[in-house]
């Protein structure tokens, strides 16, 4: 793996700085003073930690822990990046800020997830140490606080944590193949040169970009880059997750894996609550595409994470955390199984062609769902003719004028993008 290209600027942050040799020594401190704690993974990589009110650690209940999502605008910057500074200033409690040492290999690199890399495969795990050692020691719980590819670093680790954690994220990606190409593919030649060297050589220039092409790669690691269902089966602890519902990761990171949490119940226009109560889920409406929560909602929301234990805020003062998105407009949600689909089916016959044409309809569709169909034809109680799952909602069957006339009924199946199934079944009489 290639050496970093810059030096860090530590001097930016106008704080002390503490370093460890390994991650028993930077356990063994305590962590008993507010600075850059930098603990060595590698010979040429350091985890940095910024911690602030250090001194609050003794009489606190909380640490929160903040991650950091992409780097805009990188250009010459230096790190260790810390982000979420602004919107934990005012808080009466000790906060934590991570730096993701991947980002240290190259200029062009502005997100990693958190995953690792080759030098520091178990990069979460060493992580998850450090934060359970500072819970266990304090006796804290730990808040953990970040957006898109923070959000799956969160996910990653927080049923790892010690139980008591709670994730707070917004617009998450939950697999790093399927994130925008340009940004998987600096993160996997940055971070597993040879792997992906080795593994382009057998892959055509033109499908290089893919998510199956990068997936490829990841499954040849150690990482975690995919956050499968029997990840999170089992909840120790618990999550808020925020979606701008104008943002494609709905679709594609957020409904699949939420689909793995159970079945969900609806709490307000605008947030779902699963079965377990161990996770919130809100739809907002805070701009077009990617947009995050405003400031002060995530302020607000992180607040009320650190005044309330999370068994509290996701039972009997679950109305606190409904109170936090009055006023946003409904949103019907495909997990939500309080929302069922109304279809109409029109049935029409052509005695010349002796066709039966079908056609369906949903009367109230997500306009931000794509459905697609299926046909039964059923003559006498029997399943005669097959129209397997298209996008097309029409179909026709032949069927001739002697059998026509028999007992005819149509089963029309629309099926979301989740896999839920909704039927309809209507009968024809041939009018004469």
């Amino acid at each position: 793996m290639n050496k970093p290209l810059i030096m860090k600027n530590l001097e930016q942050w106008k704080c002390p700085v503490f370093t460890f040799q390994n991650m028993r020594d930077a356990v063994a401190s305590g962590f008993t003073n507010s600075g850059i704690y930098q603990v060595k993974m590698s010979d040429d990589l350091t985890l940095d930690i910024l911690l602030k009110n250090a001194e609050k650690l003794t009489q606190s209940e909380t640490l929160v822990v903040v991650l950091t999502g992409a780097i805009a605008t990188r250009g010459t910057k230096k790190g260790p990046f810390f982000s979420g500074l602004s919107i934990t200033e005012d808080l009466d409690a000790p906060c934590a800020f991570i730096s993701d040492p991947t980002l240290d290999y190259s200029q062009n690199l502005t997100l990693a997830w958190y995953a690792g890399n080759q030098k520091i495969p178990k990069l979460q795990q060493y992580i998850i140490q450090i934060l359970n050692s500072i819970a266990h020691l304090y006796k804290l719980r730990l808040v953990l606080v970040g957006g898109s590819g923070a959000g799956f670093g969160i996910l990653s680790i927080i049923q790892q944590l010690c139980e008591g954690s709670l994730a707070l994220v917004w617009n998450p990606q939950t697999s790093i193949s399927k994130y925008f190409p340009n940004f998987v593919k600096r993160y996997v030649e940055s971070a597993f040169p040879k792997i992906y060297s080795e593994t382009s050589k057998r892959v055509p220039l033109t499908r290089r970009k893919t998510p199956q092409f990068f997936e490829r790669i990841l499954d040849q690691t150690d990482i975690n880059h995919k956050l499968y269902a029997s990840d999170v089966a089992v909840q120790r602890n618990r999550i808020i997750y925020l979606q701008n519902r104008h943002d494609w990761h709905l679709l594609e990171h957020a409904n699949p894996y939420l689909a793995s949490l159970g079945k969900w119940s609806r709490l307000s226009p605008t947030l779902f609550l699963n079965s377990s109560r161990m996770t919130a889920f809100a739809v907002g409406d805070w701009g077009e595409g990617h947009a995050a929560p405003t400031k002060p909602l995530i302020k607000s929301l992180i607040e009320l994470c650190v005044d309330l234990p999370p068994e509290v805020l996701m039972t009997s003062s679950v109305g606190q955390l409904v109170s936090q998105f009055d006023g946003v407009p409904h949103y019907d949600w495909v997990l939500c199984h309080d929302r069922q689909l109304e279809l109409k089916t029109e049935i029409r016959y052509d005695n010349e062609l002796e066709l039966i044409y079908v056609e369906t309809t949903v009367t109230n569709p997500d306009p931000d769902e794509v459905y697609s169909h299926a046909f039964y034809l059923m003559v006498d109680g029997k399943r005669k003719a097959t129209d397997w799952y298209t996008a097309k909602n029409s179909t026709e069957f032949h069927i001739d004028q002697r059998e026509i006339r028999k007992k005819i009924r149509i089963i029309a199946f629309v099926k979301d993008a989740i896999g839920r199934v909704t039927f309809k079944s209507s009968p024809y009489h041939l009018v004469d």
